[in-house]
């Protein structure tokens, strides 16, 4: 008698052989074995590198599970997606999909933010998981982000007096073109010294610091263009240097 056989792996048509030293062996009927209840979750597409704006290709698939890691076929829960902190998904990916025969298919979830991320599914009780690391690249170059040197607004200058630039090549979700690494004219609504200005070689995407100079007063704008994409500063003032001498005119 055979009273403690377990088998934990679910299939069909299973059978047992029974032999002994000497005896003829026998073979048992076919018999199946179903999953067990639903207990975790587990990912079986893993995300693969993509683009900035561009849905994970292939398609994640996340799979319901008994405690021996069998698929729960009956299953048809609601499992829910969400990427590590930092990483955006955008607005029209579906982070909720109910499982089909026991695996949940996300085929619209499509990272904006670059760098490198997981996964984690979640689903009621069920125990959690998070997918393998992947990497978010950049999209192509859309424009460029004209600020003072280090990050923010440019301030306030003085005219005649040589300030600092921060410029980034972006793509259209704001993250930073790496592979930018050539030079950008840069013009101004203002008298810009030199203008129009060719910067220095971008390194990986970013120029800092750039030099320029505005020698008249108001306010005004700089604009960088490169690779056939431009981006514009904030207004910003220049304010009249130091007293240098007096000039005189009829009256």
């Amino acid at each position: 008698t055979f009273n403690n056989l377990a088998i934990n792996k679910d299939g069909i048509a299973y059978t047992l052989a029974a032999t002994s030293s000497g005896l003829t062996s026998r073979t048992s009927s076919t018999f199946n074995i179903a999953s067990g209840a639903a207990t975790k979750l587990a990912f079986l597409q893993q995300p693969s590198t993509t683009t900035a704006g561009s849905a994970i290709n292939p398609a994640i698939t996340v799979q319901v599970q008994d405690a021996n890691g069998n698929v729960v076929t009956t299953d048809s829960s609601t499992v829910a997606i969400a990427i590590s902190s930092g990483g955006v998904l955008s607005g029209g990916s579906t982070l909720s999909v109910v499982a089909v025969n026991g695996v949940a298919t996300f085929s619209n979830l499509v990272p904006t933010k670059s760098g490198t991320f997981t996964l984690s599914a979640s689903d009621g009780s069920l125990t959690a998981t998070t997918s393998n690391s992947f990497t978010v690249n950049s999209g192509a170059l859309d424009h460029f982000l004209v600020e003072k040197s280090g990050s923010g607004a440019i301030g306030t200058q003085t005219a005649g007096t040589a300030f600092s630039l921060r410029i980034t090549a972006q793509d259209v979700n704001n993250n930073t073109v790496t592979s930018f690494t050539s030079t950008a004219s840069l013009t101004s609504t203002g008298t810009l010294t030199g203008s129009p200005v060719i910067s220095g070689n971008f390194v990986a995407g970013v120029l800092d610091p750039q030099s320029v100079t505005i020698t008249n007063t108001g306010s005004f704008t700089i604009t960088a263009t490169g690779g056939g994409k431009t981006g514009t500063s904030a207004a910003f003032t220049v304010n009249p240097g130091a007293i240098n001498h007096f000039a005189i005119s009829a009256i």
